[in-house]
């Protein structure tokens, strides 16, 4: 539902008692075009908030995953010692953030 409110001293209303507002070009034309602005930015926050929830789900996949590569890597190459990743997992968390608050309405 899309409930709309008028304010002004010049509204054309139909009857006397104020109840409807006369059919008029500008009026309707006023009130779909706010209608079409608050859509547009209800379009970009759900695509943002959508967007963080992709970058969300791709982090915790590489955070389960870089771990085995590191150990799997290590073995391939001959070290005990896995090389540290925790730099790899912080630098997207912190491209995240970022896009996070870019993404702020």
């Amino acid at each position: 539902m899309i409930i709309t409110h008028l304010c002004s001293t010049r509204i054309p209303y139909k009857t006397v008692g104020k109840e409807y507002i006369a059919d008029r070009p500008e009026v309707e034309r006023e009130l779909r075009n706010g209608i079409r602005e608050v859509l547009r930015r209800l379009q970009l926050y759900l695509s943002r908030k959508g967007t963080m929830e992709r970058q969300v789900k791709r982090m915790s996949i590489y955070a389960k995953y870089i771990p085995m590569i590191a150990r799997f890597s290590a073995a391939l190459y001959g070290k005990k010692r896995p090389a540290s990743y925790s730099r790899l997992l912080g630098q997207e968390e912190e491209r995240g953030e970022e896009a996070e608050a870019e993404g702020a309405p």
